[in-house]
């Protein structure tokens, strides 16, 4: 992931030790969780903070895209739920059919991780 983060989003962060230590011990093998852990790293490279009551549902791909995955709009009801407000997803999510788009929160799209770490963390 640290590659597509220097290939494709102009980070320069081979150099740099990263350590990623995940809350409560869980351990992710949900490809959900990439757009989020590279905004992550990107915030703490950058040392600007990511949006409160936010949060990111994608897969990232090689090429830096930001992919679809399962349940999306299950899972941004329980973010919902959870508290949060605004949302980051793949440019195609809703695309087709109804997503669970409404006015408690707003949903952010993006294709590539590029732009993702652009208008989350400058803002």
């Amino acid at each position: 992931m640290l590659a597509v983060l220097e290939k494709r989003a102009g980070l320069k962060i081979s150099d740099q030790d990263v350590y990623l230590n995940v809350a409560g011990g869980l351990k992710i093998s949900d490809t959900a969780a990439d757009l989020a852990v590279l905004c992550a790293l990107a915030s703490s490279y950058r040392e600007l903070p990511v949006p409160a009551k936010s949060f990111m549902i994608g897969e990232i791909g090689l090429g830096g895209e930001v992919r679809m995955v399962p349940r999306m709009d299950q899972r941004i009801r329980e973010g919902l739920k959870m508290g949060f407000k605004k949302a980051f997803v793949p440019d195609n999510f809703g695309k087709g059919r109804n997503g669970t788009e409404n006015n408690e929160t707003d949903i952010e799209k993006f294709r590539y991780i590029s732009q993702a770490i652009t208008t989350v963390l400058d803002r």
